[in-house]
């Protein structure tokens, strides 16, 4: 019995220490998100009797999401740390490519979204100056958001091409410091 007992206790402490372990080694998200909504003005909400204007608007003005600006991303997983890893400059290229092509979105009523995955997207300088909250399901809520997003409904093509971005990064990756 007093075997059984040190066995659940060790089982215990050892489960203990992988959720303290979990908790205080991720970077404060919270915080980083609205760092990032203070720093970066976000167009206006778009719907389908004003989208062209205001995607016009948006390009007239020069503003995508994040090209020219976002080097790299951090991607955190919705499992343990282990779930953390890097898109390369090329694989955050052409998400920024994904995210900024009109026909990766489509419109309709989104449900509510989780967050398969996290990307924060860093400059040069390794500043955060962007975020996607990516749904496996078709859902992507993107800051700042641009008019060509729709309501970050994901078409088929744009997830499939998002995932295969993801799948690939994730497998040629591991930890990051």
């Amino acid at each position: 019995m007093l075997r059984k007992l040190k066995k659940v206790s060790w089982l215990l402490l050892t489960l203990l220490c992988v959720v303290v372990f979990y908790l205080y080694s991720r970077p404060p998200l919270k915080a980083i998100r609205n760092q990032v909504r203070e720093m970066h003005p976000s167009s206006e909400l778009s719907f389908p009797r004003d989208y062209d204007s205001l995607v016009q608007r948006d390009l007239d003005a020069g503003i995508t999401f994040l090209q020219g600006k976002a080097v790299t991303a951090k991607v955190f997983g919705k499992w343990l740390p282990s779930a953390r890893f890097r898109l390369d400059s090329s694989q955050t290229a052409r998400m920024l490519t994904v995210l900024n092509d009109s026909s990766s979105y489509r419109w309709g009523e989104m449900g509510t979204s989780r967050r398969d995955y996290q990307l924060f997207f860093l400059d040069d300088e390794g500043e955060t100056v962007g975020y996607a909250d990516v749904d496996l399901e078709g859902e992507v809520d993107c800051y700042p958001y641009r008019s060509v997003m729709k309501w970050g409904g994901l078409s088929e093509k744009g997830l499939s091409r998002m995932k295969k971005i993801l799948n690939e990064a994730e497998k040629s990756t591991s930890f990051w410091p």
